[in-house]
């Protein structure tokens, strides 16, 4: 097998920042490292937050940023909205929501931010009634925003059915998305699982509907690979290779502790501080140490081969 020597995405920010707002969830997927359900609600004010992730945007002088608003559930915080009315304008903002809070307070708080907010909105078949998921995704597509529905794929068979349903039912609105095993510590992620044949196949059908560009360089070819193919193909091992993680990425934990990307947080790789405002940017690039690479914002840093 000829050798990776680059992978590339399109289109990117100048800055993307992961920003665990809570780790609290109503959720408690089997599959989820990113969360608890007993975790205490944070108290942090919506204009500290803001602040805070304006300073790390000032810090970068970009002149765009991506602003990836995590969980836990983000939209369990209160005030979330008021933390987008005092961002820098050059922030995009993108939540990834379960979406599972009620019709009704859709419409009362989502009336004033389709030209503000993207939205990814993860259908999880163990906790969402499919039918109920698919209505509120349409609502929110029908005022106008940039809303697209990331499908988590279970390998159990009931559930796998209810996923597929509303990949069906949201048809170019949803992506599915592979589930990965965790390791004996239930800390990081690993291979994802082992889907039936029958199952692989059936996602075929909609691996086309991921349009994430990827561009390989090898010594003797290009390939443009999408998000499906390298995780399903187990493509995503970049060990050795030189990472622009705290370039290109930064990930935020609910405490403002700043890490060059997600897969760093198990380690002393730590930046600073946004609200103490302790963050310094790295001089030099990382050497990825991991055989995998999960996380959807941390697959899109770039890497190139040091030799």
């Amino acid at each position: 097998m000829s050798r990776l020597l680059s992978l590339t995405y399109f289109p990117k920010a100048d800055l993307q920042i992961d920003y665990m707002l809570t780790f609290k969830c109503n959720y408690d997927c089997s599959y989820c490292i990113s969360h608890d359900t007993e975790h205490p609600m944070i108290i942090t004010s919506a204009e500290e937050i803001s602040n805070a992730l304006n300073y790390v945007s000032d810090l970068y002088n970009k002149n765009s940023v991506m602003l990836n608003i995590l969980g836990g559930e983000p939209l369990l915080y209160k005030k979330f909205f008021s933390i987008l009315d005092r961002l820098n304008d050059n922030i995009s903002t993108k939540i990834i929501t379960n979406l599972s809070v009620s019709l009704s307070y859709l419409k009362k708080h989502f009336t004033n931010f389709n030209n503000k907010l993207l939205i990814i909105a993860s259908y999880h078949a163990e906790y969402a009634d499919p039918d109920i998921f698919i209505e509120k995704v349409l609502y929110l597509h029908s005022l106008k925003y940039n809303i697209k529905s990331s499908v988590a794929i279970h390998y159990n068979d009931d559930l796998f059915a209810k996923s597929i349903y509303v990949l069906d039912s949201l048809k170019n609105l949803a992506n599915p998305t592979l589930l990965s095993k965790m390791d004996e510590n239930n800390q990081i992620f690993g291979n994802h699982y082992s889907y039936s044949k029958y199952q692989l196949n059936k996602l075929q059908k909609y691996s086309k509907l991921i349009s994430k560009p990827f561009t390989a360089v090898y010594e003797d070819k290009t390939i443009n690979y999408s998000y499906y193919d390298i995780l399903s193909n187990n493509k995503d091992n970049f060990k050795d290779m030189k990472c622009y993680a705290g370039h290109e990425k930064i990930h935020i934990k609910e405490n403002g502790d700043v890490y060059p990307s997600a897969c760093f947080l198990s380690t002393s790789v730590r930046l600073g501080n946004m609200f103490k405002k302790t963050v310094k940017k790295p001089n030099a690039f990382v050497t990825c140490p991991f055989t995998f690479c999960r996380c959807n914002t941390d697959l899109q840093i770039t890497k190139e081969t040091r030799f």
